[in-house]
């Protein structure tokens, strides 16, 4: 079940819990609290690698050619949170598509050219849809598992 009105932490828990759940639903407020974090960790990463990039800028700019091992190792920690955040992000994003009524198939345009990558992400703007109650994960005759996440 989406949970509404998540807290930034919980959702973050959440999102690494259901890490390869790509059935049932997400809320909105799920699935952007996550991407928030995500962001801000990809960026912090991210630093390494531009103050090694500026370092070289100005023997780049004398026609020297960038050492790219030292770009490479700057980078890595950014390529090794981006393969840790792959099926968490990829599981939410089809579970938040779910949760506004469309099929996570939808997820497949983020590899169109142009304003296509564009419209999975629009759709994760969009309401909730009861009609996406029919993603969520039938349990068994014993209900829910403690704490909604299913069995």
């Amino acid at each position: 079940m989406p949970w509404y009105g998540i807290g930034f932490g919980q959702a973050i828990k959440r999102a690494f819990a259901k890490y390869v759940r790509f059935d049932g639903r997400a809320s909105r407020s799920e699935f952007w609290w996550f991407y928030l974090f995500n962001a801000i960790v990809s960026t912090v990463l991210s630093i390494p690698y531009i103050i090694a990039y500026v370092g070289q800028a100005p023997a780049m700019m004398n026609g020297e050619p960038p050492q790219l091992g030292r770009l490479a190792l700057a980078d890595s920690a950014s390529l090794v949170w981006s393969l840790v955040v792959l099926l968490p992000t990829l599981g939410l994003f089809w579970r938040r598509l779910h949760d506004t009524g469309r099929s996570g198939a939808w997820w497949f345009l983020s590899f169109a050219c142009g304003i296509g990558a564009l419209v999975p992400l629009i759709m994760c703007i969009l309401d909730s849809d009861p009609t996406g109650q029919r993603y969520d994960r039938v349990h068994d005759a014993r209900g829910p598992a403690p704490g909604g996440y299913g069995r």
